[in-house]
């Protein structure tokens, strides 16, 4: 760039002097010449050194890029793993309560069974009737056990 910026300034003097000097009008075409072929070497050695700054540039930028790749696929690979060990300990809780619901259910149904034979006891108890076994009173029946008040005899269950 440097070198850019002293073949311009060459290009200036070169025509101050050409037009300060008409009498050498030759030497000033061909250090014109000389200056603009000056200037066309400069511009292609700095276009030159601008293309291979750009090129460590995009190198630069493709190796970070690939850094950002490479720590996005770690750091997809951890998430996974991590759901997996997620979904892994909601199965085994699922689990625990599928079993805990199932054992709460047979004892519900225990329960309830227990309670039914209980009622079903109670209500036979309320429903019974009793009866003289040698029908003194005819078909007359008592709601509790007891003795016959005609004969004494203890009074049997109707079935």
């Amino acid at each position: 760039m440097k070198k850019l910026i002293y073949t311009i300034a060459l290009v200036i003097a070169v025509s101050i002097t050409v037009t300060s000097c008409k009498s050498e009008t030759k030497d000033a075409k061909e250090l014109l010449k000389d200056a603009a072929h000056e200037v066309k070497n400069a511009t292609k050695e700095a276009g030159n050194a601008v293309a291979d700054e750009a090129n460590k540039l995009a190198k630069d930028a493709k190796e970070v890029g690939n850094d950002v790749l490479d720590a996005t696929k770690e750091a997809g690979n951890a998430v996974a793993d991590e759901a997996n060990k997620l979904a892994k300990d909601a199965k085994e809780v699922g689990n625990d309560v599928l079993d805990a619901t199932k054992e709460a259910g047979n004892t519900v149904v225990d329960g309830a069974d227990k309670l039914a034979k209980g009622a079903k006891e109670e209500v036979e108890k309320v429903l019974a009737t009793y009866q003289c076994p040698m029908k003194c009173e005819g078909d007359k029946v008592y709601s509790k056990p007891g003795q016959c008040p005609v004969c004494k005899m203890d009074l049997k269950k109707v079935k």
